[in-house]
């Protein structure tokens, strides 16, 4: 191989691997908040946005840590709209069996859902990602309507 083509082969590689800034509908910027359920941030559990409408491709989440997330900027979802779910299990303080295989009488710690269905299974969180808007702030959940 020579060296002009060798050259030619890592330019290729090398677009490839590492994309072009601001040119389609990704950027590199990472999705990115905070989120809090009563006034008060939400120390663990999950964020998930989905496509909705005309929106294509698939759906992106991550965990939140002491009311902050931040999606991989690797990999984030496309220019769109989406409804945004957002969970946190916490511990009831009782215990209960744990299911085979364990050995009968096992137990295990009981966890509930925390944040109420109006924010993650029936969901009227909403965000709309764009190039310019790459944070979205959860601030004002409420555990009762």
């Amino acid at each position: 191989m020579s060296k002009k083509q060798i050259q030619q082969s890592c330019l290729v590689l090398a677009l490839l691997i590492f994309p072009i800034g601001g040119c389609g509908l990704f950027s590199s910027e990472a999705i990115h908040g905070n989120v809090a359920l009563d006034g008060q941030p939400i120390t663990q559990g999950s964020i998930a946005f989905i496509p909705t409408g005309s929106t294509r491709g698939a759906s992106a989440g991550c965990h939140i840590v002491d009311g902050a997330y931040r999606l991989a900027a690797n990999s984030p979802p496309l220019e769109g709209k989406y409804k945004v779910e957002i969970r946190s299990m916490l511990p009831t303080g009782r215990k209960i069996p744990e299911p085979p295989p364990a050995p009968r009488g096992t137990t295990m710690d009981e966890f509930r859902e925390s944040v109420p269905a109006m924010y993650n299974a029936n969901t009227t969180l909403t965000a709309e990602i764009t190039k310019s808007t790459r944070q979205f702030d959860f601030l004002e959940l409420k555990s009762k309507p």
